[in-house]
């Protein structure tokens, strides 16, 4: 399963770069994740110059949902995060901690909703 995670530096080209070296394997990938906005563009540079289409050569999911990624054709599969609620969160903890609050670090679990628009398509048979 290590094999199938791609890890890359943070930045748009290492994304690219590295979505290619997996295009190119065999057999191809038939669907990716990407982690964020910047993955995603990047991923998306390396489907394009590999002349691929998404979703009939394969399926591409993000994770977040920039506005950008309604407007694409096909509009693309999200697993949307409730940023407003994780910034509102953040800013709690913030001020109660600038207050004197001295808790420890807890974990926040907020739901995700996921998105499907036409970047995805079921597996070859």
């Amino acid at each position: 399963l290590d094999d199938l995670l791609l890890r890359t530096p943070y930045d748009r080209a290492s994304a690219r770069q590295e979505t290619a070296r997996a295009l190119a394997m065999v057999p191809r990938p038939t669907a990716l994740l990407t982690t964020d906005e910047t993955m995603t563009l990047g991923a998306l540079e390396a489907i394009l110059d590999a002349g691929l289409r998404v979703p009939e050569d394969i399926s591409l999911v993000a994770f977040d949902d920039p506005s950008w990624t309604t407007l694409l054709r096909p509009p693309l599969t999200v697993i949307a995060q409730p940023v407003n609620e994780l910034g509102v969160a953040a800013a709690r903890r913030l001020c109660a901690r600038i207050a004197g609050d001295e808790r420890p670090p807890e974990i926040l679990v907020l739901d995700t909703t996921f998105i499907v628009r036409g970047s995805t398509a079921p597996p070859p048979s």
